[in-house]
């Protein structure tokens, strides 16, 4: 008897993923990207022939959805201010399909220095940098003294319960956890575009 596979798409990055039929219905880590985004598209037996399992997604159909919830940010600049590595390059792959201009700053000094120069349309902030001042005061002198009019969404590993009513009043227009998904941050960039 031939073995069972599932075919799985990465809603971050795209990529196709082939895994056996135990898997099905449970995230996994996509071997590109490193997400735990993967869904499953359809079914394949052993020969690679597709099966018509309920509930399975049809090839063609599952692209289209993640397409559809890409905001369309071409022409415009966004600046994510973070000094770990690592998540500036998670960000990095998944603000790349929406097409805007990515900008990076690692502290408190270079965040405002770089917001004045090049006036992001959309500021991606962490409150727990390293030099200069924390997110909270960078925040506060985006908006009043640099004078940035686009929005600020603060993304962070502080807790909700700690930093998000202080940010939101500050004048943030979103609270994220850094362990948000990408639809909360496309959600998020939606709304703050609107």
């Amino acid at each position: 008897m031939a073995d069972m596979f599932i075919k799985f798409k990465c809603t971050n990055c795209g990529k196709t993923i082939r895994a056996k039929r135990v898997f099905r219905g449970k995230k996994g880590k996509c071997p590109a990207c490193k997400m735990i985004l993967v869904i499953p598209m359809y079914e394949i037996n052993g020969h690679g022939d597709e099966t018509d399992e309920p509930g399975a997604k049809e090839p063609s159909e599952a692209p289209a959805q993640a397409k559809s919830s890409i905001p369309d940010l071409k022409g415009k600049k966004v600046l994510v201010v973070d000094d770990d590595k690592d998540f500036l390059k998670l960000m990095t792959l998944r603000l790349k399909p929406t097409g805007c201009q990515l900008i990076f700053a690692s502290d408190a000094m270079s965040a405002t220095m770089v917001s004045s120069k090049e006036r992001p349309d959309i500021i991606f902030l962490d409150i727990g940098l390293p030099a200069g001042g924390s997110g909270f005061l960078v925040l506060e002198r985006l908006i009043n003294d640099v004078g940035i009019q686009g929005p600020i969404i603060v993304i962070s590993s502080w807790s909700p319960a700690t930093a998000k009513k202080r940010v939101l009043d500050a004048g943030a227009v979103a609270f994220l956890q850094k362990t948000a998904s990408i639809e909360e941050i496309f959600n998020a960039i939606r709304e703050a575009l609107e």
